[in-house]
């Protein structure tokens, strides 16, 4: 477990987190498209982006943020990767995983928690702790529960 964050290395560091489940596809992804260009204005210089790549949001901001070119990727495991990915609906998804998986320059796993909220509360404040920026795709609506994305 490498826990040292890659800020060293970069000029900003941006956090992913979001739902996973979506509507409205289309508008989500036209909005991650203008907060990468908003992004790039703000902070010009080189990129890490921090993720747990869960299914849905985390995916969608990664991908968009990976299109700049240098970018660097961490992600946070919340579970161990195995456990994880059993949460993953479709063998697509898995294999999605693994893509971006494959990309990352440094892996954080989170410590062993006493439930599966509780690991995905870790992993989403993991998240939230290595990042200057934090883009979330969010409902607006209070957490499903402990971990979700209006409680991170």
């Amino acid at each position: 477990m490498n826990d040292q964050s890659p800020e060293s290395s970069s000029s900003v560091t941006i956090g992913t987190v979001g739902h996973r489940i979506l509507t409205e596809l289309d508008r989500v992804e036209a909005g991650l498209v203008e907060v990468a260009r908003r992004l790039e204005v703000a902070y010009p210089g080189p990129w890490s982006v921090v993720s747990a790549l869960a299914e849905g949001a985390d995916r969608l901001a990664t991908r968009q943020l990976l299109e700049r070119n240098g970018t660097r990727l961490t992600v946070v495991l919340p579970l161990a990767r195995d456990d994880f990915e059993d949460d993953f609906e479709t063998t697509a998804s898995k294999e999605d995983f693994s893509e971006l998986f494959a990309r990352a320059d440094q892996v954080v796993e989170t410590p062993p928690q006493p439930s599966r909220n509780a690991a995905y509360e870790a992993g989403g404040l993991a998240v939230l702790d290595r990042s200057d920026v934090l883009v979330t795709v969010w409902d607006g609506l209070a957490a499903q529960g402990r971990g979700g994305t209006g409680h991170i």
